[in-house]
């Protein structure tokens, strides 16, 4: 009697597991930037100090955009299914990715940590996202 053949080690990727994880990662980011535009935006009283020579309320406006772009694709992925939501998603994380070298990297002037994190985000979403466009 033959045997079965053995199934590949590793995890079998399907279009269902990468969308599900590129929604969790997606929604996840957005609660992300939502905590921080909240943050950003709970301090404004009459007069608010700039934020890193930026307005504060300008900031949390564009941050709260980034939180719903993020949380909006996330959601609408997990429901709907649909690739471009995907594409929109990972659109958002590049969105996000200028956003943080157009305004926060030019304010701080140095390179840190979060800097490579900023850089990371848009890599990993593409990458996913790439994945699951090509997926059967």
């Amino acid at each position: 009697m033959a045997s079965e053949p053995a199934s590949p080690p590793g995890r079998v990727e399907t279009r269902a597991s990468l969308r599900l994880e590129l929604s969790v990662f997606l929604l996840g980011f957005g609660v992300i930037l939502a905590a921080g535009a909240y943050l950003i935006l709970r301090n404004l009283g009459d007069d608010p100090p700039p934020l890193w020579g930026y307005p504060r309320d300008e900031i949390g406006r564009q941050i709260t955009v980034l939180s719903a772009l993020h949380l909006g694709s996330g959601l609408l992925l997990l429901i709907f299914r649909g690739p471009l939501l995907g594409f929109v998603g990972a659109m958002a994380s590049t969105a996000f990715a200028a956003y943080y070298f157009t305004h926060l990297f030019s304010a701080l002037h140095q390179f840190i940590l979060v800097s490579l994190l900023a850089a990371a985000v848009p890599v990993l979403v593409w990458h996913r996202a790439i994945k699951f466009l090509n997926a059967k």
